[in-house]
């Protein structure tokens, strides 16, 4: 080989490794976009996917919901408040499942001690004691009362769960109103529960959060809050006068209805009619009963907003009617369907009850400022002394007092009160005849101290 051809040789190597250069990163090139092509197929893939699960869970959640009538919703600003809301509103919807009965709860859970020292814990037991005065009144409340003191027995309440040991000073009240405080022994109703619980009981944090209240592990029912000493001391009683409204009677979610409704057509609005008539013809009230419909937005059922357009309605309805004394936002409950809440009372089947506070409070958020009520001691010895009053006369009518972290429509006048009739698995005449037990504990509440 000579010189030129060597050359020449050398010129066609270096093109063939330039050839083999450019196909090589041809190859790379087109490797490259063929892996990013499936990447991309492989992602727009998994995120149908989970965009299909996603609304399959959806739709789950909903459908259970929707069984269950489970019809907790956000109020106002509070979907902007973090996990606390959402697990409140949508996951923990009111109901049965925080009774033990149905929901094993930990027994264990360590709860705050309501300690007394020596000067309160002699008050306590004078208390205990009584006076014959005091037994005397307390017979007047109720068939129950001396009938279980003699017997020994005493009446418990579904066990809820927990409390826990967070602090806070409970609100003050900032409107002038009848109501008053005055010493515990000067309640009857407290004087006439103690035949059923001991009056050291009836005073003690922890035996009364643990025996009849419900209090989902989002929020807490504080013991400054919960103070019992200046709950039970409320004075409730106001001065009947038929000739003014006194009591008014209202529905946020007018659209509940029960399990034969679309036999009758009857919803909780019937109900409230009934309670009306029992105070006014029966008890002597003047009621007004509000009828309307805060929970139906573009002719479909949406409660989104239902707590906002009621609370507008009855700013509107006290300032014209500024008589009114008590205040009742009267809904049915929504439970599992194998739960049936009916118990036997005169002779009718009867649907159970439960008694609603809303605190203002949740663990996540703390005292919710924009919820500010007023009145929640108030709220709460409505509860309390209502409840107390059932024990009294009928033992197995109130389930419990739930506690929930918001607000509702409770804090327009210090006697406001949010009552479950029943649940979406009792008939009409099961609800219907709760009323009848409900205005005599009302009436009582009112007019006894």
């Amino acid at each position: 080989m000579n010189k030129y051809q060597w050359m020449r040789k050398q010129r066609r190597n270096k093109k063939n490794y330039f050839k083999s250069f450019l196909i090589l990163v041809l190859i790379v090139g087109i490797a490259f976009l063929i892996l990013k092509g499936c990447q991309s197929i492989a992602e727009d893939f998994w995120d149908k996917v989970k965009e299909k699960t996603l609304d399959a869970a959806a739709g789950i959640v909903t459908d259970t919901f929707t069984i269950n009538d489970f019809y907790e919703n956000y109020e106002n600003e509070a979907a902007d408040y973090g996990t606390a809301s959402v697990v409140m509103h949508d996951f923990f919807p009111v109901g049965e499942m925080y009774m033990k009965e149905y929901v094993d709860l930990p027994s264990d859970t360590d709860t705050p001690e309501y300690v007394a020292d020596g000067t309160e814990s002699e008050t306590l037991s004078e208390k205990e004691n009584g006076t014959d005065e005091e037994t005397e009144s307390a017979s007047s409340l109720g068939n129950g009362a001396s009938e279980q003191d003699e017997s020994g027995e005493k009446q418990t309440t579904e066990n809820p769960s927990q409390g826990d040991e967070d602090t806070s000073a409970s609100s003050d009240d900032t409107k002038q109103d009848n109501s008053s405080e005055g010493n515990t022994s000067d309640s009857q109703i407290i004087a006439a529960a103690a035949g059923v619980y001991s009056m050291n009981n009836l005073l003690d944090y922890n035996y009364v959060l643990n025996n009849f209240y419900v209090v989902p592990s989002v929020t807490s029912l504080r013991p400054q809050v919960l103070d019992l000493e200046k709950i039970t001391s409320v004075n409730l009683t106001i001065e009947k006068d038929p000739s003014v409204p006194q009591i008014l009677i209202f529905h946020t979610h007018s659209q509940e209805k029960f399990a034969d409704s679309d036999q009758n057509g009857k919803s909780i609005v019937d109900v409230g009619e009934y309670l009306t008539e029992l105070l006014r013809d029966k008890y002597g009230y003047n009621v007004i009963h509000l009828t309307d419909t805060f929970d139906i937005a573009g002719g479909v059922l949406d409660r989104s907003e239902a707590y906002t357009y009621a609370n507008a309605k009855l700013n509107e309805v006290l300032a014209q009617n500024p008589s009114i004394q008590v205040v009742i936002d009267l809904h049915r409950d929504g439970v599992d369907a194998s739960k049936h809440l009916v118990t036997t009372i005169n002779g009718k089947q009867t649907a159970k009850v439960m008694l609603f506070n809303g605190v203002s409070y949740t663990k996540e958020q703390g005292d919710i400022d924009y919820l500010y009520n007023p009145y929640l001691t108030e709220n709460l010895a409505m509860t309390y002394k209502m409840y107390l009053l059932g024990a009294v006369n009928y033992p197995d009518f109130f389930r419990c007092i739930y506690i929930s972290g918001y607000r509702y429509c409770l804090h327009h006048v210090p006697r406001s009160m949010l009552i479950e009739a029943g649940a979406q698995t009792n008939t009409y005449e099961e609800v219907y005849n709760a009323m009848e037990p409900l205005a005599e504990l009302l009436d009582k509440e009112l007019t006894i101290n």
